[in-house]
């Protein structure tokens, strides 16, 4: 049987010689199997710090994404609009679009605390 003592870490009740945990040495160390700090381990959601910056994410993204298309889409649209400058512009829009639709993938992830999408998207986001 576990029990968790005032330090946070998992160990075993003195007289339970048949569990698979570790418990802790006379040092204070553990001993046996570690099985891990339970306050070490990120827990989805936890902080209002996460949700902060999840809804600031996603505000950056949908005002990227509409004013960076209304760009590309003034510039391609109109003959008049391709000038020099103008084709910079178009270029950095499109940069900047490509970055902004990877960005909910990399939110979700730092909110979760790990990569919900797989490999394949892993791949093709991250690199």
């Amino acid at each position: 049987m576990e029990s968790l003592n005032q330090s946070g870490w998992v160990g075993t009740i003195p007289g339970d010689y048949n569990s698979s945990s570790f418990g802790l040495g006379f040092s204070g160390s553990p001993v046996g199997n570690y099985t891990g700090n339970v306050s070490d381990q990120s827990m989805p959601f936890q902080g209002s710090s996460t949700m902060v910056t999840a809804v600031i994410s996603f505000t950056v993204f949908i005002v990227g994404l509409t004013g960076n298309t209304l760009a590309i889409y003034v510039v391609l649209r109109y003959s008049k609009m391709k000038t020099v400058t103008n084709i910079y512009i178009l270029n950095l829009a499109v940069a900047d679009e490509l970055y902004i639709l990877g960005l909910p993938f990399l939110t979700t992830q730092n909110v979760l605390s790990y990569w919900p999408f797989g490999s394949f998207l892993c791949r093709c986001i991250l690199s």
